[in-house]
């Protein structure tokens, strides 16, 4: 072991743990998982939650401390879907 109580590598082999030092940006976790619930259950509040914190997610990502742009897209897009699913349900229900 060495001094920061990591096992020894050998040359040439990455450590795969944790191995970019970036953290997940929050806004944009929040963005896929408000998208992911909007698919299931409230699909026009959710997905306006998920498009908005997917488009601040996208705007205030920091590509050299943060991780996890690909995740606000997918809320973006997943978002979009719920809310454009939320219309047509609700224009649905109000015609029959």
């Amino acid at each position: 072991m060495d001094e920061n109580n990591n096992p020894i590598q050998e040359p040439g082999v990455q450590n795969t743990q944790n191995s970019g030092g970036k953290k997940q940006s929050a806004v944009c976790i929040v963005s896929f998982v408000f998208a992911l619930i909007g698919l299931l259950i409230a699909a026009l509040p959710c997905g306006l939650v998920a498009l908005i914190t997917g488009i601040i997610g996208v705007a205030k990502f920091d590509p050299t401390q943060n991780s996890g742009k690909g995740l606000a897209i997918a809320g973006i897009v997943v978002g979009a879907i719920d809310i454009i699913a939320g219309i047509i349900n609700i224009a649905l229900q109000l015609v029959a």
